[in-house]
């Protein structure tokens, strides 16, 4: 990875963090802050991954048996 793609990670990565933090740290969201991180950033670099996160239902009733 370059260096100039590994500092915007890093940016990205920092303000999903924060606004995990200001949301009150929720859990099963990672996606959408991260790619809420990623157009406040302003690239097109950085894109989650399938895998990259765990995904969970939030709504219980959509959980497989």
């Amino acid at each position: 990875m370059s260096e100039a793609k590994a500092a915007t990670e890093d940016r990205v990565r920092e303000r999903a963090y924060h606004l995990w933090e200001q949301a009150g740290c929720p859990e099963g969201r990672s996606t959408e802050f991260w790619c809420q991180a990623v157009s406040e950033v302003g690239t097109d670099e950085i894109k989650p991954i399938a895998g990259d996160f765990e995904i969970q239902n939030e709504d219980p009733s959509l959980k497989a048996a």
